[in-house]
């Protein structure tokens, strides 16, 4: 069977806006793992991520890498882990018939920089981060879970790839909330006029913030009797720009908060 000209441009719509969900759309749930990101290849772009880290108070003052041999890796994550990524980057070569690969690795175990050249043994670096005036080096997983936090979320303030869409589930996971709204402020900052977008979830209610967001961009999510989730938006409700949002929506005005039952607690039976 052939397809006709305008059949085929019909069906071409569809190829195209596959493509762009496939290519533009960046998902990041609470536990992501694997970050692909070349600010991590380079002392420059180290540099860059030092002085942008050091806006938020985390205590690190300059990032630095090191070389580790696959031994000492498979040290800091299970064995069989490190050689399903080598065997997957390895498979991704001969796929794109590329000389050589590289990715960026964030684990609980570490951040590690990976580079497979041919058939050479795999270049491992790691992230070293120095606080303060310290004379220690302090490795990746010694961090607090907000610092690791911020090494999940910071290439959407360093990526300069237009017209993308990040969705990122629990935006405020292990952060400060003056932390979370910093880093939404430099994302608006960081994108002002480019063709970028920030979907979040959060329970974080001190960003519910007009100064920060419009009334459309604040959207809630309520159950209904038959556990169905409804979502509507904040502009439904008409507030005044001076409103204190956060204090209306816990004390109930907009729903989509917990309604609790009770339970008895039966002591001396």
């Amino acid at each position: 069977m052939k397809l006709s000209v305008a059949e085929k441009s019909r069906f071409s719509v569809y190829s195209e806006a596959f493509n762009w969900i496939m290519n533009n759309i960046i998902v990041l749930n609470p536990n992501i793992g694997i970050s692909n990101t070349e600010a991590y290849y380079n002392d420059e772009s180290l540099e860059n991520i030092s002085n942008l880290i050091q806006t938020f108070d985390t205590g690190v003052t300059d990032i630095k890498t090191r070389q580790i041999t696959v031994d000492e890796m498979s040290k800091m994550v299970p064995v069989e882990v490190v050689q399903s990524i080598f065997g997957q980057l390895k498979a991704q070569m001969q796929m794109t018939n590329l000389p050589g690969i590289q990715m960026t690795w964030r684990v609980e175990g570490g951040f590690f920089n990976i580079r497979i050249q041919g058939n050479s043994e795999p270049e491992i670096s790691t992230l070293v981060l120095k606080h303060g005036k310290s004379v220690f080096d302090f490795n990746f997983v010694e961090e607090s879970d907000g610092t690791k936090r911020l090494f999940d979320l910071i290439n959407m303030l360093l990526t300069d790839r237009p017209d993308t869409v990040f969705i990122v589930d629990e935006l405020e996971r292990s952060l400060h909330p003056k932390l979370t709204e910093h880093f939404l402020k430099l994302f608006m900052e960081a994108h002002e006029g480019v063709r970028m977008q920030l979907v979040f979830t959060t329970h974080e209610d001190t960003i519910m913030d007009q100064s920060l967001f419009r009334r459309d961009e604040i959207w809630f999510v309520e159950r209904d009797v038959d556990n169905a989730s409804e979502i509507y938006s904040l502009d439904r409700f008409k507030e005044r720009y001076d409103k204190k949002l956060s204090k209306a929506y816990l004390e109930g005005r907009y729903g989509a908060i917990p309604v609790f039952r009770q339970f008895s607690f039966r002591k001396g039976e």
